[in-house]
C-alpha cells in the first residue's frame, strides 16, 4: 500500500515517483473500465480536448471551452496547464478526477482559476505547482503526503480559507508552501492536531525572537564582528519570510 511507503515517497525523485505510481496503479491504468471511458470520450469528440503523450496518463493541456472543468477519470498525473490560448485560460473551476495522484511543478500556473477541488487519493503537490490563482477556499485532502515549497504561492485572495485535512502536512509545510503570504488567510487543521500545531507555532515565533536578539547583539559590535554580522543576516533571510507569512495567518481547529 502507498500509505505504508511515506518515507520512501519523500525520498523519491519526480521520475522515480512517476514510475512508482504507474506501477502501483497498473491495474487501473489498463482496466477495461478506463479504456471504455477513453473510447467514449473519443466517440463524443471530446478526447481531443485533453492533450497527453502517454495514453492519457498525464494531462498536459486542455483545449476545450468549459468554464467549469470536471476531469474525466482517466488521468493519473497533472502537468503544465499554464495560461495560454491552448491551455486552461477559460476555466474558472477545476475538479480533479478521483485517481489523480500528483500535481506537477507549474501545473496550475498563471491562469484564471477561482476554484480548485482536489481529490481524495491525491498524494503529492510539487514545488511551485499552483501559483497566481484567485482562490477563496482550498481543501487539502486527507491522503496528501507532500506539499511542495512555494506550491501555494500567490494562490489565495485576501481572507481566504485553507483546510488541511491531511495529518502528514504540518505548519512548517504550509508556511513553506505559502512562503511570503501577503494577504490574510485562515488555516484550519483538524481538532486532534491542535497541541502539535500550536507548539510548532510557538517554537517558530521563539526562534525568530532569538535570532533577532542575536542579530541586534551582533550589530552593536559591527566593527569587530563584520563577518559574524553577515552570517547572521544571511541566516535570517530564511526565517522572516516564514514569520511574515505566519503573521498573516489565523489558525483554527475543527
Amino acid at each position: 500500500m502507498i500509505q505504508n511507503n511515506i518515507a520512501n515517497i519523500k525520498d523519491m525523485s519526480p521520475l522515480d515517483l512517476d514510475e512508482y505510481l504507474r506501477r502501483e496503479n497498473k491495474g487501473w491504468l489498463s482496466s477495461e473500465g478506463r479504456q471504455r471511458r477513453i473510447s467514449k470520450l473519443a466517440l463524443l469528440g471530446e478526447l481531443g480536448n485533453y492533450f497527453s503523450v502517454d495514453d492519457y496518463i498525464t494531462l498536459l493541456s486542455y483545449n476545450g471551452s468549459a468554464d467549469e472543468l470536471v476531469l474525466p477519470d482517466i488521468f493519473l498525473c497533472l502537468e503544465g496547464l499554464q495560461n495560454s490560448k491552448d491551455a486552461l485560460y477559460r476555466v474558472h473551476k477545476l475538479v480533479l478526477n478521483k485517481h489523480m495522484k500528483y500535481i506537477g511543478s507549474r501545473a496550475l500556473f498563471s491562469n484564471n482559476l477561482r476554484e480548485i477541488v482536489l481529490n481524495e487519493g491525491l498524494l503529492y503537490i510539487y514545488d511551485k505547482a499552483m501559483q497566481c490563482q484567485k482562490l477563496d477556499r482550498l481543501i487539502i485532502p486527507s491522503t496528501l503526503l507532500l506539499l511542495g515549497r512555494y506550491s501555494l504561492w500567490k494562490t489565495f485572495n485576501d481572507g481566504a480559507k485553507l483546510y488541511v485535512n491531511s495529518d502528514q502536512i504540518g505548519l512548517l509545510d504550509v508556511l513553506s508552501a505559502l512562503d511570503s503570504l501577503s494577504g490574510r488567510l485562515e488555516v484550519i487543521f483538524k481538532e486532534h492536531r491542535k497541541k502539535e500545531i500550536l507548539e510548532d507555532w510557538s517554537e517558530l515565533e521563539s526562534e525568530h525572537a532569538r535570532m533577532l536578539a542575536e542579530l541586534n547583539s551582533v550589530l552593536e559590535g559591527r566593527s569587530e564582528l563584520a563577518r559574524e554580522d553577515d552570517r547572521m543576516i544571511a541566516q535570517l533571510h530564511t526565517v522572516p519570510l516564514k514569520v511574515r507569512t505566519l503573521k498573516n495567518i489565523t489558525l483554527k481547529f475543527e
